[in-house]
Parts: structure tokens; sequence; C-alpha cells
């Protein structure tokens, strides 16, 4: 006999086999015996009441999906003084902070990209999101004199002062 007889013969036996197998469980007299038949009266519902109950809204974080989670930009606000009244001096007035620390407290670090030709900083300001190289002006008025892995450096043209904001760790 040949390989070839041979693998029909055992491809036939395999068929039959099959056949007389699914034969047997179409004919058994137990074939839904498997299937629970419930009441309809006791399926059970969905309790609308916790969808009606009000819970407290979760409070907003905000956190940049594509910086590290330990850089986050650190904010430097102005402390007001205040003195008691009556020893209020005119000439001690403190001055309004100027436009560059204004634009450094509302600087939010987003990312910082290093390449060959140099390195780039993604800052938020406001609602707006700007890419930044040292050298580069932002506001047509200050200067990126310095970026680092942790801090920029801003220099306002028109008087000289110059500004670092540093990124947290």
């Amino acid at each position: 006999m040949t390989d070839r007889k041979r693998i029909l013969i055992i491809l036939a036996i395999v068929w039959a086999g099959i056949i007389a197998y699914n034969a047997a469980t179409l004919l058994s007299p137990d074939r839904g015996a498997s299937v629970v038949r419930r009441d309809p009266t006791q399926i059970p519902r969905l309790a609308t009441g916790l969808l009606k109950e009000e819970r407290a809204p979760l409070s907003p974080v905000k956190r940049d999906i594509f910086s590290p989670p330990a850089r986050q930009a650190i904010v430097k606000k102005a402390v007001a003084v205040i003195e008691a009244p009556g020893k209020e001096d005119p000439s001690a007035a403190p001055l309004p902070p100027s436009e560059l620390k204004l634009l450094a407290g509302n600087l939010r670090f987003m990312g910082l990209l290093e390449r060959k030709d140099g390195t780039a900083v993604f800052l938020s300001i406001g609602n707006d999101t700007v890419i930044v190289k040292e050298g580069e002006r932002l506001n047509n008025r200050f200067r990126v004199s310095g970026i680092s892995a942790t801090s920029l450096s801003l220099k306002d043209d028109s008087t000289g002062d110059e500004e670092t904001v540093d990124f947290a760790r």
C-alpha cells in the first residue's frame, strides 16, 4: 500500500468518527437539559436610584502626559506686605512687578526637547503653547538667554533685566 492510500484511509476513519459523534449528540434524549429556564419576575433589575445620586465633582488635575511627572513648573507669586494703619509712607510704596516678572509668573513648563542643534522648551503662556530655543524672543521683547534641564533664563531687551524660571524636579 502506498502512503497516499494510507492517508486516505486515515482521513475516512476520522470523518466517519466525526459523523458518528454528531449523530449521537443530536439523537440523545438529554440534549437540552443544560439550559436553565428562569421565571421573568426573578430576573435582576437595574437599581436606578444609584444613578440619580448626586456626588461631589472630582477635583481637576492639571497633568501633562508628555513630560515626566517630576517636572512641573514652579509658579512664583508676589507676596504683598500689609503694614499697620497710620504707618503708611507713600515714598516706600512697592513698585509694581515688571513685565518680565509677570511673564515669568505666567509661564508653565510643558516639556523639553534636546537635539543636536540645541535644546527647545515647550511653554504654556495663558492659553497659548510656544516652543522656544536659546536666543529666540518671546512677545518680541524678551530674549531666551539660557536653557537648562531645570531652568529657563529670560532677558528683557528694553530694560536689561534678567529673570530665571526654575522647573520643579
